[in-house]
């Protein structure tokens, strides 16, 4: 029987033991696999929380989720989100480098900062063409657009982000 099949059935029993016996099956069946897919992400310290969040919040929100069809393609999306969401939030600290003036921990860049000025398309582009990996045309019919249009976006949104860092690496050479 099919993880998404056994799972449906042990809902709709609501037998608890049948719910925790679907819910360890698609554990087993797919951890590893979620594991790989953060460490593309993330760190393997952070990439086992990711993942332990991910499958927490799946089986609190059985309930809610309108298609069980396909468990692990949701499972692998709630993780990519997930990852970006954690990155979002993570400081980034720019290693000494010969272009990039170096920055005290105590002053460190958050991806916020290059998002300043961005609209929420323009940084939804970014973080899934350049954090996540899509490409522009698999993006573009996600959001239902044109792909010149989102190549556009794209474009226009490199530049802001650019400008974002240069200014800030500006700031800090001041510093300095």
């Amino acid at each position: 029987m099919r993880i998404e099949d056994s799972l449906q059935k042990a809902l709709s029993s609501h037998d608890l033991k049948q719910i925790d016996q679907a819910f360890e099956r698609i554990y087993l069946e797919y951890s590893n696999l979620l594991f790989f897919v953060s460490k593309e992400y993330v760190s393997p310290c952070d990439a086992e929380d990711i993942v332990q969040e991910t499958f927490i919040d799946f089986f609190n929100h059985l309930d809610t989720i309108d298609d069980l069809n396909n468990v692990k393609s949701y499972l692998v999306s709630s993780l990519r989100n997930k990852c970006i969401n954690f990155l979002k939030t993570k400081p980034v600290l720019l290693e000494k480098d010969e272009d990039v003036p170096s920055i005290s921990e105590s002053s460190p860049l958050i991806v916020d900062k290059w998002q300043e000025g961005l609209n929420d398309i323009e940084s939804f582009v970014i973080i899934e063409h350049v954090v996540v990996g899509k490409k522009l045309s698999i993006i573009a019919k996600e959001k239902k657009m044109s792909p010149n249009t989102l190549k556009s976006i794209y474009r226009r949104a490199l530049e802001k982000a650019r400008k974002n860092l240069k200014d800030t690496n500006d700031e800090n050479k001041k510093r300095i």
